[in-house]
């Protein structure tokens, strides 16, 4: 019988599962920018610096491409502080070779987080990024993290 980990998952899948794409960032997104989808391994334009990476209005600054191997995405989360407000949203969207795809996270009035799962194959050498759109004149964002799940296939 397979061992089981916490979760209930063999360690097999377990091990599936746990790669991510990491992003947080201080800075307050405007209407229709972009951001890199992994902070950790976003390209420094300036070596010797500290870059937490910004949002832009030109996606190709900051996107960023998948290593030769097909990926599969599982899931993407987002939590952002404080809340759009009444009557406003902020949405998050996961974004391949410049085009959205199914990966969108909508955050209205009082939401300060949320999530999707699902299952969409990117291509080796794709080129990732996070759309950020917005309804309304939200609260500015004091800190936006996206976490985006993942794993080989």
């Amino acid at each position: 019988m397979p061992q089981r980990v916490m979760s209930g998952l063999t360690k097999q899948e377990a091990q599936k599962y746990a790669l991510m794409f990491y992003l947080y960032t201080t800075d307050n997104p405007a209407n229709d920018e972009f951001n890199c989808v992994d902070a950790k391994n976003f390209v420094n334009p300036n070596p010797g610096t500290i870059v937490v990476p910004m949002w832009d209005r030109t996606e190709g600054n900051v996107q960023q491409r998948i290593p030769g191997q097909n990926i599969m995405i599982d899931a993407i989360y987002v939590m952002i502080f404080p809340s759009p407000g009444l009557g406003n949203s902020r949405t998050f969207t996961l974004r391949d070779d410049g085009a959205d795809t199914t990966f969108t996270v909508t955050l209205p009035d009082a939401m300060i987080a949320g999530g999707m799962t699902g299952s969409q194959t990117i291509l080796g050498g794709s080129a990732l990024s996070i759309r950020h759109t917005l309804t309304g004149v939200p609260n500015a964002c004091t800190y936006v993290t996206i976490i985006v799940t993942w794993h080989f296939l």
